[in-house]
């Protein structure tokens, strides 16, 4: 097989998949943020909008019934569970924010089942991830990203009005794993493997 024959590696990531509820709340909130922003700022667009447990990175197509065993593994006996979105939050903060994103209440569960999944999963390889290289699981969904001489005026009062309103609480009954491909300028998403959970 030539290199020009050579199929290209799949972007992948395993995520949860958002009820249209939960998009509709997020595009309510970015109309909110719009009304308020001024410069350079890049939105997500909803529909493409799901909750990422993990970039698995670029495999190449023999790999993904392994990296999906691998997951399927990791999850038995995982039950499914409801997860509810909490409040708008910024990093690195409200007062300097370089991506805005609508949290998630605390959820042991959310965050045992990435647990297990970054436990057994290495970017690119669906290989084991050695222990000390895990981060912390900080369960978001991203708004939109300020970029240079971007800004949301008002952002901590937008933020502090929105505090304990307009929450929606959904199911989570499956992982998905996902491969990402670029379309000029936007992202499509196909799924390649859906694990039910419990």
């Amino acid at each position: 097989m030539t290199g020009k024959d050579t199929p290209l590696p799949l972007r992948t990531f395993i995520a949860i998949e958002l009820p249209p509820e939960v998009k509709d709340l997020l595009t309510r909130i970015q109309a909110g943020l719009e009304s308020r922003a001024s410069g350079r700022i890049t939105w997500t667009t909803p529909e493409l909008m799901h909750l990422t447990l993990r970039f698995t990175g670029n495999i190449e197509e023999q790999q993904v019934r392994v990296v999906a065993d691998t997951i399927e593994r990791a999850t038995q006996g995982v039950k499914g569970f409801n997860l509810t979105t909490g409040g708008i939050g910024a990093f690195p903060g409200l007062k300097n924010p370089e991506l805005i994103y609508l949290g998630l209440d605390d959820s042991c569960r959310l965050t045992a089942l990435s647990d297990r999944i970054n436990a057994v999963t290495s970017p690119g390889t669906g290989g084991p991830k050695r222990p000390a290289l895990i981060k912390k699981y900080r369960p978001h969904l991203t708004l939109c990203r300020v970029r240079r001489k971007g800004r949301i005026n008002g952002l901590s009062d937008f933020a502090e009005s929105f505090t304990g309103t307009g929450r929606v609480t959904f199911n989570v009954s499956e992982v998905v794993l996902f491969k990402s491909d670029l379309m000029g300028k936007t992202p499509v998403y196909t799924a390649l493997r859906r694990i039910e959970l419990g």
